[in-house]
């Protein structure tokens, strides 16, 4: 039940990810069309502020739920 548990967790945060980077595009090619770029802007700001970080939080979310699913089982078989 936990293992099953731990896989929903991780499915939701795959599918949130997904989710945010598609609405941050249809952002992205709407402000192409407006006279101020303020997402595009932080973008940058961020990319330049602190680099790779956004790949590095979203990686260590998704390895979380699988740490989990890996301590469960080995508590499954050394119980």
């Amino acid at each position: 039940m936990g293992v099953v548990i731990l896989l929903i967790w991780w499915a939701i945060i795959h599918s949130y990810k997904e989710r945010t980077a598609m609405k941050l595009h249809i952002i992205h090619c709407m402000e192409k069309k407006l006279p101020l770029a303020p997402y595009t802007a932080e973008s940058v700001m961020i990319r330049e502020r602190y680099p790779g970080a956004k790949y590095y939080f979203f990686k260590m979310s998704l390895v979380i739920p699988w740490i989990f699913v890996i301590l469960y089982v080995l508590l499954m078989f050394l119980a």
